[in-house]
């Protein structure tokens, strides 16, 4: 995940519900034919990948079910809705998908992409939680005194005690200037993306707009989620039709 000017969650930080996303395109690897240089499977190994495919796609369509960051940021790192999942992993999936054009699925992009907006969204709350929600900070970490017992829910963690009761809210929550408001006015703009890929007819190009929007804001989206709706695009600038896991 890119640093949007906050300090990262160090890397054993909260696994929460770190859902691990995996699609193995191994059995779709294509061979090259002898004195060619395109690759091209054979009629028969072509049913036998198909089938594979099939299989594969229908089997992540059941185990990615769509989070919702903002539900994530207001119930912490342990709720259901959080996601961390592994770049690296990710990433080498999406090449290998990307590698096999013919093997293409809009639903397939979709999850990819949804993945990877989710995968910005749902580290990046905590990293404002820990380090600018308004309240009293480790003197060591800078860690919010309360982020660690309360899980980095969001009730907890704002629920006054002692004097702060006497006090009222922190201006920093009502302050369009504090450090807390900014940041979450980037983190909302990003939101706006994961709203705009709500199934299961998308405008890839609104899709896009909300990515371009949220960038001038500050948010840096990983390279691959460019490309993919930049491909999304290329097949039809207007009409997305993906699953209706996508709501």
């Amino acid at each position: 995940m890119p640093e949007y000017g906050l300090p990262m969650l160090p890397r054993g930080g909260p696994a929460g519900n770190s859902k691990r996303f995996s699609l193995s395109l191994r059995p779709f690897a294509l061979r090259k034919q002898s004195g060619r240089g395109t690759a091209r499977p054979t009629s028969i190994s072509v049913s036998m990948w198909l089938i594979q495919f099939w299989m594969s796609f229908a089997a992540m369509a059941s185990v990615w079910k769509r989070c919702d960051p903002l539900r994530s940021l207001q119930e912490g790192f342990e709720s259901d809705n959080y996601f961390n999942g592994t770049a690296a992993q990710l990433y080498e999936d999406l090449s290998k998908y990307l590698q096999l054009g013919w093997l293409r699925h809009p639903s397939v992009d979709w999850i990819f992409l949804d993945i990877m907006v989710t995968r910005e969204l749902c580290p990046l709350a905590e990293e404002i939680k820990q380090m600018l929600f308004p309240g009293k900070k480790d003197s060591i970490t800078g860690v919010h005194h309360k982020y660690w017992k309360a899980k980095g829910n969001v009730s907890e963690m704002a629920a006054p005690s002692g004097l702060a009761r006497l006090w009222g809210p922190s201006r920093e929550f009502t302050d369009p200037n504090s450090p807390f408001a900014k940041a979450m006015q980037l983190w909302e703009a990003m939101y706006g993306t994961w709203n705009s890929l709500r199934g299961p007819v998308i405008n890839p190009m609104m899709v896009r707009d909300e990515m371009i929007k949220s960038k001038t804001m500050g948010a840096v989206w990983p390279g691959p989620s460019w490309a993919l709706i930049e491909r999304v695009i290329e097949l039809d600038r207007s009409v997305w039709l993906v699953g209706p896991y996508s709501h």
